[in-house]
């Protein structure tokens, strides 16, 4: 986690205002997130709330993999497609295979 540690330090250096808006806006795209993916995956999916945080974990997996394995520290141009590649795939990965695990044996 010591790649990673100036992100932390940037959020929880957050005062005030600047905190409680980031918190707020990271609540707000949780429920977005969890709802959207809800109305998606229909029967497949596993409620807002659990697909939020499904979606979360997965977005923080890709930038823990990112910045700890240091993918594309040769070629800073695609350095933004990378890391939001890496946000987005494992998300989308975990819930497509938690999904496919419900409907085998849900």
């Amino acid at each position: 986690m010591d790649a990673m540690k100036p992100l932390f330090d940037a959020v929880f250096g957050l005062e005030g205002f600047e905190a409680v808006a980031f918190w707020l806006v990271l609540f707000v795209c949780f429920w977005i997130i969890g709802f959207a993916l809800d109305v998606i995956l229909e029967s497949q999916g596993f409620g807002p709330f659990w697909n939020g945080v499904f979606a979360f974990a997965g977005a923080f997996g890709g930038l823990y993999i990112r910045y700890n394995y240091g993918f594309g520290a040769s070629s800073t141009a695609l350095e933004p497609y990378l890391t939001l590649s890496l946000i987005f795939m494992p998300a989308a990965l975990l819930l497509i295979g938690l999904s496919a695990l419900r409907s085998r044996f849900g």
